[in-house]
């Protein structure tokens, strides 16, 4: 058997030692390359989940707030009003149609209530031209209005300043906010059915009469899904005579239930027929030929008075 030199066993006891202490050096380079990479991303996701925050931070602080719905009720201004007013609530406001209000009125009156600025009081109206704006409540940011003007007296080429300007109709733009009350505090949505609504027209002192394609002043029809009606003012507008505001009461024609109640315009009250000529229908009608024939017999006895006298 060869025996191993003490030399060559050195050599290799040597050799050995050098493989372990290479493995040794690479596990570390290993360990501390792996333990640096941790520490990065450690750091890095530290870095983005700060910034992610801050991201939304920024955005939330960006985002536009939404204005809490107000809910308006009926004022007692509204309450105690009569058709004939040509009156509307919007918001709290308390607004009249019809051709009552002048644009410069108007500003001076509401100016603290709505932003006005849409109005351009340096402008002027060609000739009988309406003008329509939109204003925003003040202090409730999702209220907006929309305001109708013209002169209804100027001629063709005739220039009104736009404060001289008469108001015509006043309405709420977005009437889903339920913030528009008529006379006797009549909400838009309406909650008056098919005959709740005669029963109002008739409590107010109005008769109902066969349209035949002629509108009679302060007489109501039915045309299937809604009821109208002129309802002519008391006094004189700017205009120097009286306005007819023309009411609908609109109903569903299927289920009978009250859908809108709302002031559709007006017109002058010549424009309207004596309800004097009105061809009544139902109960009015009824009730009419009682007042007819009450009124025949009181002639009679007149007569009959009068004979006597002369005999």
């Amino acid at each position: 058997m060869r025996r191993i030199s003490k030399t060559a066993a050195f050599m290799f006891a040597l050799s050995l030692g050098a493989v372990a202490m290479t493995g040794c050096g690479d596990k570390k380079s290993d360990s501390e390359s792996g333990s640096k990479e941790t520490t990065s991303a450690v750091q890095t996701t530290g870095e983005t989940t700060t910034a992610d925050a801050s991201a939304e931070s920024t955005a939330a602080s960006t985002e536009p707030t939404t204005a809490a719905k107000i809910k308006y009720e009926p004022t007692p201004e509204i309450l105690n009003a009569d058709l004939s007013e040509g009156l509307v609530q919007i918001g709290n406001c308390v607004f009249r149609q019809g051709g009552y209000m002048t644009i410069g009125d108007f500003i001076t009156k509401y100016g603290k209530e709505f932003d006005m600025s849409p109005i351009k009081t340096d402008e002027y109206l060609l000739g009988k031209t309406n003008k329509t704006v939109q204003l925003t409540s003040i202090s409730d940011p999702n209220l907006k209005i929309s305001v109708t003007f013209e002169n209804r007296n100027a001629g063709l080429n005739d220039h009104t300043k736009v404060t001289d300007g008469v108001i015509d109709m006043v309405s709420e733009v977005d009437k889903e906010q339920s913030a528009t009350f008529l006379a006797k505090g009549l909400p838009f949505k309406s909650d008056m059915d098919y005959d709740k609504i005669k029963e109002f027209l008739r409590a107010q002192g109005y008769k109902q009469y066969e349209y035949y394609g002629v509108d009679y002043a302060d007489c109501f029809s039915d045309s299937g899904n809604q009821f109208s009606i002129y309802i002519v003012s008391k006094d004189k507008n700017l205009y120097d005579y009286q306005s007819a505001f023309h009411y609908v009461f609109s109903y569903d024609s299927s289920t009978l239930k009250g859908k809108e109640s709302y002031c559709q315009g007006w017109v002058s009250s010549s424009c309207v027929s004596d309800p004097e000529d009105a061809d009544l229908v139902g109960e009015d009608a009824a009730a009419d030929d009682e007042d007819d024939l009450d009124t025949d017999e009181e002639l009679d006895e007149v007569d009959d008075v009068d004979s006597e006298d002369e005999e």
